[in-house]
């Protein structure tokens, strides 16, 4: 039996091509009409969406009753900010430090013709630190890790103040971190706390490890603590 070694370089050839020009890309449907979405390479998202019609759904229906600006931190590939658009024509912030997710949430906001979309392209955190973007295997997401050969991160009042947002403008906090969602949550409570400010909704993932540590019991034992912290905080002033 021979085995075509051209036949095989071919196919790497390809999926190589495949992955570098992101060919992944699937459309949704909303009030407003039909929208492109674009994603990395494989990425899980088409699927889910396709098998789970109501994934996702909510918090683009509360924003569509709240009518307010949501802050989109972890916004990845700009596939909220896209369902929120389906529906509503919300001011949108979308919070996302990775030169990769910019690129197609770019690409995102200008083929489907969106406006009032504003990118802050920083991690955000209650202490400034600096840090780096692992991704998972098919690059549908990324998790962060602290080093000093990263980038700096920015606290939620940073954010607010360079962005020159007046909070009343503001009805939704979206956080989705992948594992450092109480990071930010504390960010956010430092800013509502220290400025005796009010706000509508907080929407996060309560994922209690980054991803490559999901395994590890007591890692997440941790994390559930560092939750509590955070919960607490903000239940102090109201939520």
């Amino acid at each position: 039996m021979s085995i075509d070694i051209n036949f095989f370089q071919k196919v790497l050839h390809k999926i190589s091509l495949k992955k570098l020009f992101n060919r992944t890309y699937f459309y949704i449907k909303g009030s407003r009409g039909k929208f492109k979405i674009n994603g990395t390479y494989d990425h899980t998202l088409k699927d889910y969406l396709i098998r789970l019609p109501y994934y996702d759904r909510f918090l683009p229906h509360l924003s569509s009753i709240n009518k307010k600006m949501v802050i989109d931190i972890g916004a990845n590939i700009g596939d909220t900010m896209t369902l929120i658009k389906s529906v509503s024509n919300v001011d949108i912030v979308c919070v996302e430090p990775d030169n990769q997710f910019l690129n197609i949430l770019k690409q995102n906001i200008s083929e489907n013709n969106f406006n009032n979309v504003t990118i802050y392209p920083f991690a955000i955190s209650s202490n400034q630190k600096n840090i780096l973007i692992k991704k998972n295997d098919v690059e549908s997401t990324g998790f962060i890790i602290e080093s000093d050969e990263g980038i700096p991160t920015k606290t939620f009042e940073e954010l607010i103040n360079e962005l020159n947002i007046d909070f009343s403008d503001v009805g939704i906090v979206k956080i989705d971190t992948d594992g450092y969602d109480w990071d930010c949550l504390s960010s956010l409570y430092q800013y509502l706390d220290k400025n005796q400010l009010d706000l509508d909704y907080i929407f996060y993932e309560h994922q209690t490890a980054i991803n490559s540590k999901l395994n590890n019991i007591q890692i997440r034992k941790d994390g559930e603590k560092k939750y509590l912290k955070s919960l607490k905080n903000l239940s102090s002033i109201g939520f």
